[in-house]
């Protein structure tokens, strides 16, 4: 029921019913009776967005992510749905204003975010790929609300989440291993950022899942090298040296195609599983031709609108909102080919 639709009933003009929703302004004690009686019977839902564009004002969601161009591209498709989003909301005067940082670089993300502070903006949706600077981020006394996009971030207050379950994703790489190499009890869990909650919860993960079904030995490689193949192929020629049995590799972010390329030149893909994450242009083409068994993927065009939609429903327009849950997605082969 509409303002105007209470005052038809009641008998009153617009004005009045406004004072008394809003409990401004004198109202003879008889007519607010009245006019609450009305409400109670029929109900009033006082509209968000109307009440939004009364403020007559701007509102900036800063944007905290990894170099777009980084990872293949992977942040660029979150920032993309990002865009998305802005697009939509921004005749509500709703705009976003990024600030990347390198997750190599210790204190990267920090500075990037205080500048996003500087620029006095209403509430932040950041990565939190980076431990440390994120939770000294969030100690900072002029902290906004915020919201994580891609990985959840234990012992912070966000509100909103839009990510993959993790540890969840673990399990699911976990009991694919098992089916693609059952021949096997030895892997290595590929990691090249410790320091990021989700790719740790992601091995703690696969790990359980061979603690609840089978006898597998996983051991962890933690990669700190270059970005460019010969220098991964110099650290897997060192690591297969030494633990020649490994019968299956599961990566936990997208650098998985580096693997793939690595174990076809060495003769070893036959023998070894790969599986990894991201549906990103190299590892899609390197699935494609067999380096890699399967890829998982968590749909970071989404992920990146669903936060900024999220956020403005529930920080804007002062409504309920959920977090959202990311399903994990399964690529094989065929699959990878059918989406051209």
């Amino acid at each position: 029921m509409t303002i105007t639709e209470i005052a038809q009933k009641a008998g009153v003009s617009i004005g009045t019913v406004d004072r008394v929703i809003h409990n401004r302004g004198r109202v003879a004690p008889e007519t607010a009776e009245r006019i609450n009686a009305v409400i109670a019977e029929y109900g009033y839902q006082p509209n968000p967005i109307a009440r939004h564009l009364k403020l007559n004002r701007n509102f900036v969601i800063g944007v905290l992510l990894p170099n777009l161009e980084s990872e293949s591209g992977y942040w660029r498709q979150c920032y993309e749905g990002i865009c998305e989003a802005e697009k939509e909301l921004s005749p509500f005067s709703v705009y976003v204003a990024l600030e990347e940082f390198d997750r190599s670089v210790k204190g990267s993300c920090l500075a990037a975010g205080k500048k996003l502070l500087s620029q006095n903006v209403d509430m932040i949706v950041m990565a939190p790929v980076m431990d440390e600077d994120c939770h000294r981020l969030l100690a900072e006394p002029n902290m906004v609300p915020y919201a994580f996009v891609d990985s959840p971030l234990p012992q912070t207050n966000p509100q909103a989440i839009v990510a993959q379950n993790p540890f969840r994703g673990g399990l699911i790489a976990g009991r694919i291993m098992q089916m693609l190499a059952p021949q096997t009890n030895k892997y290595m869990i590929f990691m090249t950022y410790t320091a990021a909650y989700n790719s740790r919860e992601r091995s703690r993960g696969f790990n359980a899942y061979f603690l609840e079904n089978g006898d597998a030995i996983s051991d962890e490689f933690v990669y700190n090298g270059g970005s460019v193949q010969k220098d991964f192929d110099r650290a897997l020629d060192e690591y297969f040296a030494q633990k020649p049995n490994i019968g299956g590799v599961f990566v936990v972010n997208d650098a998985v195609h580096y693997v793939g390329e690595y174990l076809k030149s060495r003769g070893l893909k036959d023998r070894i599983a790969l599986i990894g994450y991201d549906i990103i242009p190299e590892n899609r083409q390197a699935l494609v031709a067999g380096k890699i068994d399967c890829l998982l993927a968590q749909r970071p065009q989404q992920q990146g609108y669903s936060v900024i939609q999220t956020l403005y429903r529930k920080q804007i327009l002062q409504q309920q909102a959920e977090n959202t849950e990311i399903p994990v997605d399964v690529f094989f082969k065929e699959h990878a080919m059918a989406l051209d």
